[in-house]
């Protein structure tokens, strides 16, 4: 091999190398953190909160549509209550499509393998828990997500 040869086939080299450094940084260095649209799980974890379980639902379904243009699931999960929440909202979940009920009792990561968007609200829900507050709760939550668009 000549000089010649042994510099075209450094060159030949040196462009292959560059070309994939290029493709690596447009496509694998920074995969997207969502596969579809942009989204909200709201997890409802809920204890002995039977008197206003139903309304915190209905003021969440009434205001999240309004706040993001982008999907929204809810996802209820029952933390061991002595009164009726469980049915409450094992009822409401068959009410709304986009809500879904989980066993009781599960641990915080295994309800989180449930969520479906990588952007996660959670929400403890006590008796001491105020109703009247959900849009501000909520609202203040989003406005500190990135990528979310909060009306």
């Amino acid at each position: 091999m000549t000089w010649l040869g042994a510099l075209f086939l450094a060159l030949a080299l040196y462009g292959v190398v560059t070309l994939l450094e290029w493709l690596y940084a447009r496509i694998l260095a920074r995969p997207s953190l969502r596969q579809g649209p942009l989204g909200l799980s709201v997890v409802l974890r809920a204890r002995d909160v039977e008197a206003s379980i139903e309304d915190w639902i209905r003021e969440l379904v009434r205001v999240l549509p309004d706040l993001l243009p982008e999907s929204v699931e809810l996802i209820a999960s029952e933390a061991g209550s002595q009164d009726q929440t469980a049915a409450i909202l094992e009822r409401l979940c068959r009410q709304y499509r986009f809500f879904t009920w989980l066993e009781p009792g599960l641990s915080a990561d295994k309800v989180l393998a449930h969520c479906r968007y990588p952007a996660v609200l959670w929400l403890e829900l006590s008796p001491r828990t105020i109703s009247g507050q959900v849009r501000e709760l909520v609202v203040s939550a989003l406005s500190n997500l990135s990528g979310l668009r909060v009306r």
